[in-house]
């Protein structure tokens, strides 16, 4: 066998380079591991559409709000949707709130949001969790409608005419612009349909008070009849109502015999 020098010097390096380089590599897992924490990093994670989330408020023009939720752009929100009744604005700069991501991106490059979307969804989760726990919610009533009465929950509800009250209501009318307490008793959140009762509301109130009343009469009775009880065992006699006499020592008289 012919020794070549050249050729066992280049293998030596060969190996010793693969020695090196397996010192410093960084194993496959890990390197996908870092570049995932780079990526939430800079916030490059990814966004659901219609996903409801916290962001802060970075400035507030005459026309748009811009939001920062952590997105590699800032999202914007027209300013109207926080515009209250009296024409005041209801934000400032630095404040936290609930949007909805409408979309990632719009033709300026910018998220687009929706503060009222949110409050929409919060609403139904709210509403859904009444329903299913059966509890009381409050509401206005906007208009007089075919079949009842439309109401505001948060979101448009209805009140058919047979669940308004315990009796026929004549006058639906007179219901506009009030406060009411009713209880979902159908849902439907694909189609957008919710169904009230407040004649439940109405039914239950009235169980609760004659059940209280019925249990402080038979109260009363029973103290009535331990209180006479009581006197005819002390021989005290019953002359009214409320009139009672003592038993004497003597004889009982006639009504035309003295005692003397």
């Amino acid at each position: 066998m012919v020794n070549e020098p050249g050729k066992l010097a280049g293998a030596h390096r060969a190996r010793e380079k693969e020695r090196v380089a397996g010192q410093f590599a960084v194993p496959q897992r890990e390197e996908e591991e870092n570049y995932e924490s780079l990526l939430d990093q800079y916030g490059a994670r990814k966004f659901a559409e219609g996903e409801v989330m916290k962001g802060m408020v970075l400035k507030i023009t005459d026309t748009d709000v811009i939001v920062d939720i952590g997105y590699k752009s800032e999202g914007v929100i027209p300013v109207t949707q926080f515009i209250d009744p009296s024409g005041q604005l209801t934000i400032k700069v630095g404040d936290v709130i609930d949007v909805l991501l409408e979309d990632t991106e719009d033709m300026e490059g910018h998220i687009v949001l929706s503060k009222e979307k949110a409050e929409k969804v919060k609403v139904w989760e709210e509403v859904e969790k009444a329903y299913n726990e059966n509890r009381i919610i409050r509401g206005r009533v906007v208009e007089r409608i075919k079949g009842g009465l439309s109401v505001d929950i948060g979101v448009r509800a209805f009140l058919p005419g047979s669940q308004i009250d315990v009796r026929p209501v004549k006058n639906l009318d007179a219901f506009r612009g009030k406060e009411i307490e009713c209880r979902v008793i159908k849902l439907n959140r694909k189609r957008g349909n919710i169904v009230l009762s407040r004649k439940l509301v109405l039914e239950n109130e009235q169980a609760r008070k004659k059940s209280l009343h019925t249990g402080s009469s038979q109260g009363r009775c029973r103290s009535s009849r331990h209180r006479e009880k009581h006197y005819r065992l002390r021989g005290i006699r019953r002359l009214g109502r409320h009139r009672w006499t003592a038993p004497c020592d003597g004889p009982v008289l006639g009504p035309r015999q003295s005692s003397v």
